[in-house]
C-alpha cells in the first residue's frame, strides 16, 4: 500500500469503545473469551500464566497487555499469584461511518492479535482504570474523553510492538517457537526445525536463545514440564501416562527429568500442590475482599461489595437476582427460595435449569426485578449483582443482602456459596473437577488444533 494511503487511512481512523469489565483472576482461574464479537484490548498484571489466542499459548509475565481482533477466542490462566486484569473492547472505523478498510500489507497491528510481556509502564494501567471510570459514568463529554484516551493507549501499544518486531529474524523464531508449541509432545529434530527456519541450525539456535532467553532443548523441556505439572495438579492421570503424553517412553526418565526442573518427582509434586491449594486460596481470599470470605472468632465472614456477612446458620430460603446464581446453588444440590427468570410478557426459567426450580418463585428479571414479589418471598439471605445497586437500600429492609460484580470468577461465587450453606466441600469437588476435566481436554485437543495449524 502507498505510503499517502497508509497516511489518509490512519487520519481518517477513529476508535470506538464499545464496552468494559474488569477482575481479578485467581490462582489457578481461567478467565475464557470464545469469538470476540469486537476488538480487545487485555491490560493486566499480578502474577504469571499463559494466554491463549485460538489454541496458540503465549507465555505471560507478571505485567502484560495484549491486543487481539475480532473473532478470537482467547484463554487467560493464572499460575502464579492472582492476576488483575481490565478487558476494553472496542471498533475501529472510518470518519465517515463506513468500516474500516484495512491495508493488505502483512500483520497490520489493528487486525493482528499480539502481547507485549515487556510492558512495565505502571501508568497504563492507571490509564485503563481512568479510561474505565469515565466509560461507566455514561455521560457524553465523559465517553468522548474515554474514548480519546483509548485512542492514545491504542496508538502507544500499537507503536511499541512495531518497535518490537525485529524482521526476518524474529519472524524466523516466531514460527519455530509456535512449531514447537503444537509439537512438543514429539521427538522434534533440531534440524528439522532449522529447515523450518530456512536458516542454519548455528543460525537458528543464535537467534532463538537471544529472543528467548533459552536453547531450544531447554525451550522444548519447559513446555513438557508446564503440561507435566498441570496435568498433576488437576487429574488423577497415572504418572506413566502423563510421562507418555509429553513425549516420554520411559517413565523413569520423566522422573528424572521433571525432578531436575522442579525439584521434587512427579508424585511428590502432585501431593505437595494438593496440600498447597488450600493455603494459597486462603491468602488469595485475604488479599481479595471484593468477593472472598476469612474466618473470624464469630465463624465465617463473606465479604461482598458493599461490606460483610457473618455466616451464623446456613439460609433455608435464598432469593437470587441473577440466574447464574440459581445454577451455582442447583450445582450444590440446592434450590432457591425464589429467583428472577426470561422473558418479557410471559416469564420462565432457562431451560437448561427449569427443571431443578420446580418449587422456586420467580421474582422479575434480571434488568427489572419484581421487588413487591420478593418481599412477599420473605426470605433470609438475598443475592444480588452491582446492577441492583439502586434497589439495595430496599432490599436490605427486607433480608441480608449480599452483592457481588456479575462478571466475577464463577469459581470464586461457587467457593462462597459452599462456605455460605455448608457446601464447602461440595464446591471443592466440583471445581477440582473443572480443573481435571479442562486440562483433559486441552491435551486431548492438542493433536488436532496442531493438525489445523499446519496444514
Amino acid at each position: 500500500m502507498p505510503l499517502q494511503e497508509q497516511t489518509s487511512l490512519w487520519s481518517d481512523t477513529t476508535i470506538k469503545m464499545l464496552d468494559e469489565y474488569s477482575g481479578t483472576l485467581q490462582t489457578g482461574s481461567v478467565l475464557r473469551e470464545t469469538e470476540l464479537t469486537s476488538n480487545v484490548l487485555l491490560l493486566a498484571y499480578g502474577g504469571e500464566g499463559e494466554l491463549a489466542m485460538n489454541g496458540e499459548v503465549c507465555h505471560i509475565g507478571a505485567f502484560f497487555a495484549g491486543h487481539v481482533v475480532k473473532g478470537t477466542s482467547l484463554t487467560l490462566t493464572a499460575r502464579s499469584d492472582d492476576i488483575y486484569y481490565i478487558v476494553i473492547m472496542y471498533k475501529a472505523s472510518s470518519m465517515e461511518g463506513a468500516s474500516l478498510v484495512l491495508p493488505s500489507y502483512r500483520k497490520h497491528p489493528l487486525r493482528t492479535s499480539f502481547v507485549q510481556n515487556s510492558v512495565t509502564q505502571a501508568e497504563w494501567i492507571e490509564n485503563a482504570e481512568k479510561i474505565v471510570a469515565k466509560w461507566r459514568r455514561g455521560e457524553g463529554m465523559e465517553r468522548f474523553h474515554a474514548n480519546a484516551l483509548l485512542q492514545g493507549m491504542i496508538y502507544e501499544l500499537i507503536m511499541d510492538y512495531e518497535r518490537g518486531q525485529g524482521g526476518e529474524a524474529s519472524d524466523m523464531v516466531d514460527v519455530v517457537a509456535s512449531y514447537i508449541a503444537s509439537h512438543y509432545r514429539q521427538n522434534l529434530e533440531l534440524k528439522e526445525l532449522a529447515a523450518l527456519a530456512g536458516c542454519s541450525l548455528r543460525q537458528l539456535q543464535r537467534r532463538f536463545k537471544q529472543e528467548k532467553q533459552l536453547g531450544l532443548t531447554e525451550y522444548v523441556i519447559q513446555l513438557r514440564m508446564e503440561s507435566a505439572s498441570r496435568m498433576l495438579r488437576h487429574t488423577d492421570a497415572p504418572i506413566g501416562e502423563i510421562a507418555d503424553r509429553m513425549g516420554y517412553r520411559d517413565m523413569y526418565y520423566f522422573s528424572r527429568a521433571f525432578k531436575k526442573y522442579y525439584g521434587v518427582p512427579p508424585l511428590r509434586y502432585r501431593l505437595d500442590a494438593a496440600s498447597k491449594t488450600d493455603i494459597d486460596y486462603a491468602h488469595s481470599l485475604q488479599r481479595n475482599r471484593t468477593a472472598s470470605s476469612y474466618e473470624s472468632a464469630q465463624g465465617s465472614v463473606i465479604c461482598h461489595m458493599r461490606g460483610e456477612y457473618y455466616v451464623i446458620g446456613s439460609p433455608k430460603r435464598i432469593a437470587v437476582l441473577d440466574v447464574q446464581y440459581a445454577d451455582h446453588l442447583l450445582a450444590l444440590g440446592l434450590s432457591p427460595a425464589g429467583s428472577v427468570g426470561l422473558g418479557n410478557a410471559v416469564l420462565h426459567f432457562p431451560q437448561t435449569i427449569r427443571a431443578g426450580l420446580q418449587n422456586t418463585e420467580l421474582l422479575g428479571t434480571y434488568e427489572y426485578p419484581d421487588l413487591l414479589a420478593v418481599e412477599r418471598l420473605s426470605p433470609d439471605l438475598i443475592i444480588c449483582t452491582e446492577v441492583h445497586e439502586s434497589h439495595y437500600e430496599q432490599l436490605s429492609r427486607i433480608a441480608p443482602v449480599l452483592m457481588f460484580k456479575r462478571n466475577e470468577n464463577w469459581q470464586t461465587i461457587l467457593t462462597l456459596f459452599g462456605e455460605l450453606t455448608g457446601k464447602r466441600e461440595e464446591a471443592k469437588r466440583i471445581i477440582a473437577d473443572y480443573h481435571r476435566r479442562t486440562t483433559l481436554l486441552s491435551e486431548e485437543l492438542a493433536p488436532v488444533l496442531q493438525a489445523r495449524a499446519w496444514h
